[in-house]
């Protein structure tokens, strides 16, 4: 019997020890405990004016109530629909990426650590300031009032949020430390806003949490590596995974549009547990080819080759070397002004994008290109570049292809070394060749290899220039 025990024991143990998981659960966590959703929200909309901040914090300023009966998810949801209040459907997508980011996080707990610095009164869940006196009652503001004028005023910085009002310079400052949304934070607010609308104080809000959580505030994780070595031995066939990019693609392809970025979030995400049955994705062959037309597309335009990575958000190229999804996040919301304000003037719809692809790059005075010069206007005497195509007819920006081409790469062109291309492109021969009947597109294949080659070779900044060149040469032939 003794000997059953034991046996049933060790089969216990044997089956826990097999139904462990082998994933590994990393987390990458600040020095601060996790901020409010509600303030990281109230950071966000006052990067949009300080009316703005006041108007969501009156909006807000017992919403803590709702927190209790509540789950995190629907209390979340609750903040994004008081938040929609204030801002467009477009801004409301941004905040949930901010949100996801926590990228307001250091703002809240920068009030934090000025209010620990006061430091705080004991068992205070609100308290205020005034001129280096605490007061947790809104009873104690009056009488810290009259003894203010006596006591040097405090240093208020540049991220404060200040209260609309008269402004003036000549009252005592008051700063209220306190949580948004909780009873004793609109108490004190009733107060000092009123008293602030009437010109006795200037009204400061900063933020504090009386009992943080114990959690430390969780991070996204960007630029940071995990190395991670597995000691296991796995045979992969070579045949049966050279492909995967590809069926990737079609696997996402092959479901609705909607769920489309989803799947392609999974397979990212997850894709070593995903690989496997990808490679019994078949790929059809018009889709192979529209892939590799593509990339063979992308490589000669962009310079965007196979496993390569870029991002362009309104035309935008975005250095992936240098950005983080912070800087991204900025410059998303930049964007969003331009097409909000483009949008309240009345341009909408395909207008928009014609201007955005408008050229925004400072011009640089110190140098500009005279498109008189010989190597333009003339190859050779008596050849000019409006009649290397059509020699027959008057010059003319609309009847000649090459012209239209280097007409719009030379205006905003920089870069001598592309006229020097133009000037080989524009000899004699060719426009004999152009007589004969030689297509336009013939002619140029030879220049835009030479232009490629001397890409490579350049900055970032002067590559630009090529890019251009190429495009439109590439476009008009």
């Amino acid at each position: 019997m003794r000997n059953v025990i034991v046996l049933s024991l060790l089969l216990l143990n044997l089956h826990h020890v097999v139904s462990a998981p082998k994933g590994v659960t990393a987390s990458l966590s600040a020095k601060w405990s996790m901020t409010p959703f509600l303030l990281d929200t109230s950071e966000f909309i006052g990067e949009d004016g300080n009316e703005k901040f006041w108007q969501f914090v009156d909006t807000v300023k017992e919403l803590t109530v709702y927190k209790q009966g509540e789950s995190v998810r629907s209390y979340y949801n609750l903040i994004l629909k008081k938040a929609g209040q204030f801002l467009t459907d477009l801004q409301v997508n941004l905040l949930r990426f901010s949100l996801a980011l926590r990228s307001y996080s250091p703002a809240v707990q920068a009030s934090q650590q000025i209010a620990s610095d006061e430091p705080p009164p004991e068992a205070c869940l609100a308290f205020i300031s005034i001129h280096g006196q605490h007061g947790c009652s809104t009873k104690d503001i009056k009488k810290l009032l009259k003894a203010a004028a006596g006591r040097p005023k405090p240093y208020l910085y540049n991220k404060d949020h200040i209260y609309p009002g008269f402004n003036k310079t000549d009252v005592p400052i008051v700063i209220l430390y306190a949580e948004i949304g909780t009873k004793k934070f609109a108490s004190f607010h009733k107060v000092l806003s009123e008293k602030a609308g009437e010109g006795t104080l200037t009204y400061v809000l900063r933020h504090f949490v009386a009992h943080p959580k114990p959690q430390k505030m969780l991070l996204s994780g960007y630029g940071v590596e995990l190395a991670i070595k597995s000691t296991e031995y796995k045979a992969v066939d070579d045949t049966k995974v050279k492909d995967l990019s590809v069926q990737a693609a079609a696997r996402i392809m092959s479901v609705p549009k909607f769920d489309a970025l989803k799947l392609m979030r999974d397979l990212s995400q997850n894709f070593p547990s995903k690989a496997r049955s990808l490679t019994r994705v078949a790929v059809k062959p018009e889709m192979r080819k529209e892939i590799e037309e593509n990339q063979k597309r992308l490589a000669e335009s962009i310079g965007v080759h196979p496993g390569d990575g870029e991002l362009f958000i309104n035309g935008l190229h975005i250095d992936l070397d240098v950005h983080n999804p912070f800087s991204i996040l900025d410059i998303l919301r930049g964007e969003a002004r331009v097409l909000e304000g483009l949008h309240n003037l009345g341009i909408k719809g395909e207008h928009q994008g014609k201007l955005l692809r408008l050229p925004v790059n400072a011009v640089d005075d110190s140098y500009a290109l005279d498109i008189r010069h010989p190597a333009i206007m003339k190859a050779s005497p008596g050849v000019r570049v409006g009649v290397i195509d059509n020699p027959s007819g008057k010059p003319s920006q609309d009847n000649t292809v090459l012209f239209r081409a280097l007409w719009a790469s030379l205006l905003t062109q920089k870069n001598k070394a592309a006229a020097e291309f133009v000037q080989k492109l524009l000899r004699e021969e060719s426009s004999q060749l152009l007589q004969k009947g030689t297509k336009m597109k013939d002619l140029l294949i030879q220049v835009k290899e030479k232009l490629r080659n001397a890409f490579l070779c350049l900055s970032s900044q002067r590559r630009s220039d090529y890019i251009y060149l190429i495009y439109n040469i590439e476009c008009f032939s």
